[in-house]
Formats: C-alpha cells, structure tokens, sequence
C-alpha cells in the first residue's frame, strides 16, 4: 500500500540529484572554450598558460559549489602530458577503449561499483570531438550522495531496496528489517534468484531511472504486508464506531454510557487483532460493523425498555 508511493518519490529524488551531476557534465562538453584550447596547435607554454587560466578554475569551481563531487577529469589524445587532476591523455584512462565504446553519443554513461563505494560518470566530449579530437568527461561522485535518497529515514520498515544498473550488476542494496523480521532479508544472490519467480513469497515493485537506466527494486514478504496495514485498519474501524456511535446517540441523553462502551470494543479489537493476524482487511471491516451494529442494537432496546416503564 504504502511502498509504490515511497518507490515513486525516492526515484524522483535520486532523478533530480544525476540530472544535477548530468547537467554539469553536458555544460563542460559541450564548452566551447575548452574544446578550443585543448585542440588550438601552439606552443605548450601557452596551451599550459591557457589550461591554468581558463580550464582550472572551471572545473576546480564545479567541486568547490557542489561538495559531493570529488573529481572532475578531461581524459583527451589532444594532450599527452598530465596536467594535475584536470586534463589527461586518455590512454591513463582505465579500461581507456572499452569506456569510449560505450559511452554513446550525446548518452553519459554512469559506472557504479558498490563493493568500492564509487561512482563516476563518463561523457564524450561533443565539441573537442568536432574538432576531429578524441575526448571523455570523467565526473566522479560520492557514492553515499548518490543514494541518499534511499538513505533518508522513513516511517516505514520490513523491506528492502536493490537498485541494479543497465548491465544487471547490483549497484546499491539496503534492507530496512526489524531486529526480528531480520531473515526476511534477502542477499543478493537471494535476490536476484527470487526476483523473477512466481509464489515466491515476496512482492516485487520496480521503477526505472530516467536519468540512468538504473532498475530500482523494492520487495516486501508476502507476510509482513497485512501486519504493515494493520495500525491503519485500526484507525479506519475506529473511526467508524466513532462516527456510527455518535450517530446514533445524536437524540440519546445517556450518551456517555456508549462512549463507555466504543472504548471496551476499540481496545478488545486491538487485542483481538494481535490474535487473528490471519484475517484479511474485509473481515476486519466486517467485525467492525457488526459491532457497531449489536452496540446501537443493545442502546436501542435499553431505551426502549426505559421507556416502557
């Protein structure tokens, strides 16, 4: 009831935090200044001169307003000498063909591994590639920034979170048992196994990020779904007796002798309930009423009895 809610805003929000970091990314390649410099045939005097006055402080302000990211590197074939963390040739670039491959065109591909705790970016320099140069934005991000969303604190327990990226790997995982619901939880391997099964125990929601292509998955026991709406349904049949009960004393002066009797009934279904967990919301419902109804039924003929003496 309440996790596709919690799934659509916690996905929404992780959206908002890439577009910022994706955002930053397209502003750098497709800057023309930068392209020009980098791909401009002079002396490495002046491209250092221009490198230090243009290029540093753009990049360098990038981490300065926003915390969370941690390195911002042009990786190019336009220069072969490293100039600080800034720009690199882009043979230093691990796995340097393999990146560039499959990074597509006006597409930022994001690179997440979650056993390292890192997360980057990688983005095809669109206007230095114009100038015939070969070139990759890598905007790395701290990885605990990325999924804040998910790590937010929620009235919610009992499920758990696995996000998994384009190319099935388990990018984010995070369970949120209590101390004794704790073996619901499901492993990764357990997960990724149970996800696609039928009857398998528990319910699957999934969305996808707009902004990445990450599959975001949230999963509940089949057990702990009716235990998690029960506080609700509780409210909901108490605000039912209340609204019946005050209905039908509205011309009854002993008013206070009911409430007496709304307040034993709420608190033996209270009881009742941590007993019969097993009945669905419907039955719940259905007790209810009938209580309302043998309650108003019993004021009724005590009034009528009343009167007849």
């Amino acid at each position: 009831i309440f996790l596709p809610p919690l799934l659509l805003q916690t996905t929404d929000a992780l959206d908002n935090e890439l577009e910022i970091y994706n955002n930053l990314s397209n502003y750098i390649s497709y800057n023309q200044s930068i392209a020009k410099i980098l791909s401009s045939d002079q002396s490495t005097y002046q491209n250092y001169e221009q490198v230090a006055s243009v290029i540093d402080p753009l990049l360098s302000s990038i981490m300065y307003f926003h915390d969370d990211v941690k390195q911002v590197t042009i990786y190019t074939d336009a220069c072969q000498v490293k100039h600080g963390s800034t720009i690199a040739p882009i043979t230093t670039l691990e796995n340097e063909e393999e990146n560039y491959g499959m990074v597509g065109d006006n597409q930022i591909h994001w690179i997440v591994n979650a056993k390292d705790k890192t997360a980057y970016s990688l983005n095809r320099m669109a206007m230095l590639e114009q100038k015939k140069a070969k070139g990759l934005l890598y905007v790395g991000v701290d990885y605990d920034s990325v999924f804040q969303p998910f790590n937010n604190e929620t009235v919610f327990d009992n499920y758990g979170v696995v996000i998994e990226d384009a190319e099935g790997n388990c990018i984010f995982k995070k369970s949120v048992f209590t101390e004794e619901k704790q073996p619901y939880e499901l492993s990764e391997e357990q997960f990724f196994a149970t996800v696609g099964q039928k009857n398998s125990g528990y319910q699957f929601i999934k969305r996808e990020s707009k902004a990445s292509g990450w599959k975001i998955w949230i999963y509940k026991p089949d057990r702990l779904i009716i235990s998690s709406v029960q506080p609700i349904l509780i409210i909901a049949a108490a605000a039912i007796l209340v609204i019946l009960l005050l209905f039908a004393n509205l011309t009854n002066r002993h008013h206070r002798v009911h409430i007496s009797i709304f307040i034993m009934i709420k608190t033996g279904m209270e009881s009742w309930m941590k007993v019969n967990q097993h009945l669905n919301w419907m039955e719940v419902l259905i007790f209810c009423i009938r209580g309302c109804l043998f309650t108003d039924y019993m004021n009724r003929s005590q009034i009528g009895h009343l009167r007849s003496h």
